[in-house]
């Protein structure tokens, strides 16, 4: 991979994100066919990533570089140095650079031996395969798993930026040093380490939240009324959590609340997304249970639609500030206490 190449990446992300963007905002199903070009153009990048031997090579020799120098003046080096090293490579918001930096150090306490950095080195570069095996029969996706298919394929992309960056500045140690502005105390090598390193943590984070997704979705194909109290539930428990986190209260107290706000805004978004998508069934399901007497669709779908909205709204906030405004906060507090109260009476 040469600097073309890793530019060519990042245009992909930034492409696919606005088209993402601009279904979040959108109920019409028809709008999530929108995505297939640039997701088709994302894939074609991410497959010539997987085939990269050479860079898959120099991305292992900088991991286990990292080991040469102490881990907390790595750290230090990284925070100062990555942000004019993103800049440089034309690096776009969401998420921000600078959290992308926070949520990156809270996943590098430990960074283990140097076999388990390869071992996880080596194990992302296998999901990788697995995803773009998965993805042969994209075409016959519906609009709702396209839509999660995009977020997927992003996790990816931030993935091979990583890879990319990290390989690159490892290849280009003394150009590379000067851009970092004076910044990097003991060369550019282990911080190179470091953003291989850190861009497959911060993948595991990712990929977690949408396996967690992807169980939860398991029967949106087939769906049914008893979908609708099931995503309730599965939103309730991470919107505690978002809550829970993103409050004055415990920010001081966990340096890892920022990471665990994101991850919950995504997988909230995640999970309703398949109630937002206007689709036909959504409608039929419902009309079908009411004529039951079971009115739990009907109750919560409007609430599962909204939480959608806010959810997508501060996911954005926490992305580009790191932190929740205080009218978000409490938009989310009033759909949490929503759905707790019409859950019991749905059960």
């Amino acid at each position: 991979m040469n600097l073309n190449d890793l530019l060519r990446l990042e245009a992909s992300r930034i492409a696919l994100q606005k088209q993402r963007l601009a279904v979040e905002k959108s109920s019409e199903a028809g709008l999530a066919d929108t995505l297939r070009p640039a997701l088709d153009q994302a894939l074609a990048q991410l497959r010539l990533l997987h085939r990269d031997a050479p860079l898959w090579d120099a991305a292992s020799r900088a991991v286990d570089h990292l080991a040469d120098r102490g881990l907390g003046e790595v750290r230090a080096d990284y925070a100062t140095s990555l942000p004019p090293l993103l800049d440089l490579f034309g690096y776009e918001a969401p998420p921000s650079a600078a959290q992308v930096i926070r949520e990156t150090l809270a996943s590098l306490d430990d960074i283990g031996s140097s076999q388990s950095r390869a071992g996880e080195l080596n194990a992302a570069h296998e999901a990788l395969g697995a995803m773009l095996t998965k993805t042969d029969h994209m075409a016959e996706d519906p609009p709702w798993r396209l839509a999660q298919r995009a977020t997927e394929v992003n996790g990816y992309l931030e993935l091979g930026i990583g890879i990319g960056l990290g390989a690159t500045l490892g290849g280009a140690a003394a150009a590379f040093a000067t851009v970092a502005g004076g910044a990097v105390t003991g060369g550019i090598g282990p911080i190179a380490g470091f953003v291989v390193f850190g861009g497959v943590r911060r993948f595991q984070h990712v990929r977690a939240v949408q396996e967690q997704v992807e169980r939860l979705s398991d029967g949106y194909q087939n769906l049914t009324a008893n979908v609708f109290p099931a995503a309730a539930g599965a939103i309730l428990q991470y919107l505690n959590e978002v809550i829970e986190f993103s409050s004055e209260g415990s920010g001081g107290l966990d340096l890892n609340s920022p990471l665990r706000v994101s991850d919950g805004l995504d997988t909230v978004v995640e999970i309703a997304r398949r109630f937002v998508l206007a689709e036909p069934r959504l409608a039929t399901v419902v009309s079908q249970a009411s004529l039951r007497n079971d009115f739990r669709p009907r109750t919560l779908l409007p609430l599962l639609r909204g939480v959608h909205g806010v959810a997508d709204r501060a996911r954005v906030e926490q992305a580009l500030n790191g932190a929740l405004e205080g009218a978000t906060q409490a938009d989310l507090r009033r759909l949490r206490d929503a759905l707790r109260a019409a859950l019991p009476a749905q059960a």
